[in-house]
């Protein structure tokens, strides 16, 4: 357990302590009110309403509960450090100055890096003297309960030791009599009795197997009335199951052993425990009347006893001490009503329960609320008129029709002023560094239970696979991560024709919006969607101070539109709504590829295999599969009547290939392929600064010959984009190049704050030397900017 579930624990049975203290009290006035109609039974029913709210730390969310002041000081006061410790101001750069988007042109050179909003994850405010007081009030109530565990599991074992030394009760009487009161109160488990010297009253001892201990000064004085009675209340508390519900009251009891009134509520539910005890033998009895067995009761307490035990240990007796005697003599004198009792009791059960055992949203959670996204969109770059997701700048203009300002969707409100787009970490396939890995200091400011983002992503991924991260900046310095996973939380936003992943699998997932194919891309696929997904905040009490989004996959990049948050529930409008579904594939074509080393012959495992088909006005991507221990994967595809399918098979120590099959080049389709790839050779080298220091996470792209698909060929080179990332030496390398390249192979270097570069590598070159590139920062003046090759 991590010291900040452990504060979270302790705060919470702490709260659990004090709302049960005004339980207790809440309890005692209606028992108070309505001790006649309510009678025993349900008098001591009361207190398991009691019971559950000390045994949770946290509650379910219910319109119907009580006010609950204390749980709202508790927010506020963890609000405190959000408060105190605003977040550090982030100088932000106005939209004019920012770069401008990415032209869909081929650049001469890859553009300056650059990031746009701020990028720099707030520093966490300091532990405020509350938590300090949290962590040091939250180690002295372990301490208090591993000791009281300690004392009471050792004297349990040194009873129990005792327990079984004294002899087996061996009168003939005694176990007649036992026997008859088992089978009156309908227990069919037999009960083993000892006899104990030094035992002041009978009592069941034990939680699972009960023993039953009577006073050996007590077997030869009592008559057979007496012990009748005793016989029966003992087997009653075993009707009842009082020794599991007393192992409870003792476990509930250490735990909240800082309330004192904690520990006299237990004492009274004991009190009560009997009264209702009493009430079920004179109910089961026939042969038992009110006067014999308080007769029983006032010889038992007279009774002068040998000697007194100390350890009150998962015992329960038939005489409580003498206090409450007279309570009990009383109560006898009373004539239940027992249909009036049970409509009472359940009443005032139902009454408590429904208000003490679950939490209003309405105290802790806010409306929900649409969070501001526009200081770190990246899309589009002047929000000055309400046609600004009308501009084309972001060719294909996949993101001019969705819609913008104030918008709801499934009763959640979002303000949608712009994009906001991670980059995979393996998007340096792009030809700039455009998008960011993260966004890090989104301001929230509150406590809430759920996070909703209107999202998408572009280009696909396994299913279950978690693409980026949602990581939750708490006012009190913890921090927590929720994965986006694809399939269950988002889909591609092109909603292809032929797609492996077509359905959400998330229950807190829906297709929230969709549009129609911008006319460049209309080959690709015939609709664009976002996503409407809910998050679940672990710690919904806490103050969120800022959310951080992080990339953490390849290929699939998340594109945020925007943010709310809100209380535990989904929205009615969001439950009510019916759930999108498309066609289920039903695919008839299957190719067995298989794919091995060209030289060994060695099957080559986790080889990537991306696989594309195309048919008349139709081109999609339809999956990724990665071959296994052998060499194989087994590729679907919709039907055979396609133009062609396209298999771009890489892996990091093999040259990049495309297997492409034109129906009207090759005829029909392969049902197997033997895919012999070409080990690649490796080339490296380093990115410094001007200084000579390494620059970490600078993008290298190598670009060779683009595939050439004239003849018939069925496989060509795929050079066009390889990316590799340097280390925290600036060291970076890339193992496939074909050993006989024709072509000079190109190459571009980018890093954040940095000029970019480019340089070329003549086939000639191709010896394993190191390539050495040092970039000189924006705005230096320095000449120097290139490639040393050592």
């Amino acid at each position: 357990m991590t010291p900040a579930v452990f504060v979270d624990l302790w705060t919470g049975l702490a709260v659990a302590s004090l709302e049960a203290s005004a339980l207790i009290l809440l309890v005692l006035v209606i028992q108070r009110l309505l001790r006649r109609p309510l009678g025993p039974t349900w008098s001591f029913a009361l207190w398991f309403v009691v019971l559950l709210r000390l045994s949770l730390p946290t509650l379910p969310v219910s319109s119907w509960t009580w006010p609950r002041p204390i749980e709202s000081l508790r927010t506020q006061l963890w609000a405190l450090p959000a408060t105190l410790a605003p977040v550090p101001a982030v100088p932000v750069e106005s939209a004019a100055a920012r770069e401008p988007l990415r032209s869909t042109e081929p650049t001469a050179s890859p553009a300056a890096p650059y990031a746009f909003g701020p990028t720099t994850r707030p520093e966490s405010s300091p532990d405020s003297s509350l938590s300090t007081w949290a962590k040091l009030a939250a180690w002295l109530w372990l301490l208090g309960l591993l000791a009281l565990a300690v004392r009471h599991w050792l004297g349990l074992a040194l009873y129990r030791r005792t327990v079984r030394r004294w002899p087996l009760v061996a009168d003939a009487r005694v176990l007649r009599l036992s026997e008859e009161c088992r089978e009156v109160m309908g227990i069919s488990r037999p009960t083993e009795l000892r006899a104990a010297p030094d035992l002041e009253t009978p009592c069941l001892f034990g939680v699972f197997r009960p023993v039953l201990l009577v006073p050996a000064s007590l077997l030869q004085v009592l008559s057979d009335a007496e012990w009748r009675n005793i016989l029966l209340h003992e087997f009653g508390h075993l009707r009842r199951r009082d020794p599991l519900t007393n192992a409870w009251m003792s476990l509930v009891g250490m735990v909240h052993w800082f309330n004192p009134l904690v520990a006299w509520a237990i004492r009274r539910m004991r009190q009560d425990r009997e009264l209702a005890c009493d009430q079920l033998v004179l109910a089961q009895s026939g042969q038992t009347t009110q006067q014999s067995y308080g007769a029983t009761l006032l010889k038992l307490a007279s009774y002068p006893a040998p000697g007194a035990t100390t350890w009150q240990l998962e015992r329960i007796g038939i005489l409580e001490g003498a206090g409450p005697l007279k309570a009990r003599l009383l109560a006898l004198k009373v004539r239940p009503i027992v249909w009036l009792n049970a409509l009472l009791g359940v009443l005032a059960i139902g009454f408590l329960g429904s208000c003490a055992l679950t939490r209003n949203p309405a105290v802790t959670e806010k409306p929900l609320e649409a969070i501001n996204l526009e200081d770190f969109t990246d899309f589009p770059r002047e929000l000055t008129s309400d046609r600004v997701l009308l501009r084309r700048q972001d060719d294909p203009g996949m993101w001019m029709q969705i819609p913008h300002g104030e918008q709801t969707f499934f009763g959640v409100p979002f303000n949608i002023t712009g994009l906001v787009r991670l980059a995979g970490r393996n998007s340096q396939r792009l030809n700039a560094w455009y998008f960011r890995p993260e966004v890090n200091g989104i301001p929230i400011g509150r406590a809430f239970g759920r996070l909703y983002l209107l999202h998408t992503t572009t280009y696909y991924e396994k299913p279950g696979t978690a693409i980026a991260t949602i990581r939750l900046n708490y006012a009190d310095g913890r921090t927590a991560d929720i994965p986006i996973e694809y399939g269950t939380d988002t889909l591609n936003y092109w909603r292809q024709r032929y797609e492996s992943t077509a359905q959400l699998t998330g229950t807190d997932a829906r297709i929230a919006w969709t549009g129609k194919a911008p006319a460049g891309v209309a080959e690709y696929g015939n609709s664009l969607r976002l996503i409407l997904a809910s998050f679940q905040n672990p710690h919904p009490h806490r103050v969120v101070q800022s959310v951080d989004l992080i990339s953490t996959w390849t290929d699939a990049s998340e594109v945020i539109v925007g943010m709310a948050v809100g209380g535990p529930d989904l929205p009615a409008a969001w439950r009510d709504a019916p759930i999108t579904r498309y066609p289920k594939n039903d695919w008839q074509g299957k190719l067995r590829f298989q794919a091995v080393n060209a030289v060994t012959g060695k099957p080559i495992r986790n080889m990537e295999l991306r696989i594309e088909v195309a048919e008349p006005g139709v081109h999609s991507r339809i999956g990724t599969e990665y071959t296994d221990s052998d060499g194989w994967a087994t590729l679907r595809y919709p039907h055979a009547d396609l133009n062609y399918i396209t298999i771009w098979a890489d892996h990091p120590e093999y040259v990049p290939r495309i297997v492409q099959w034109t129906r009207r080049q090759h005829g029909p389709f392969p049902a197997e392929f033997i895919y012999r790839a070409e080990p690649g050779v490796r080339i490296h080298g380093r990115v410094l600064n001007q200084a000579g220091e390494p620059l970490s996470g600078a993008l290298v792209r190598l670009s060779g010959p683009r595939p050439d698909f004239k003849g018939d060929g069925k496989e060509f080179l795929a050079l066009d984009h390889l990316v590799v990332t340097t280390d925290a030496d600036g060291r970076w390398s890339c193992s496939e190049i074909p050993k006989e390249m024709s072509d000079t192979l190109g190459g571009s270097v980018s890093a954040p704050g940095f000029k970019g570069t480019q340089f070329s590598i003549p086939p000639s070159a191709l010896d394993g030397a190191e390539i050495v590139i040092k970039l000189r920062k924006q705005g230096d003046e320095n000449p120097f900017n290139g490639v040393l090759k050592r």
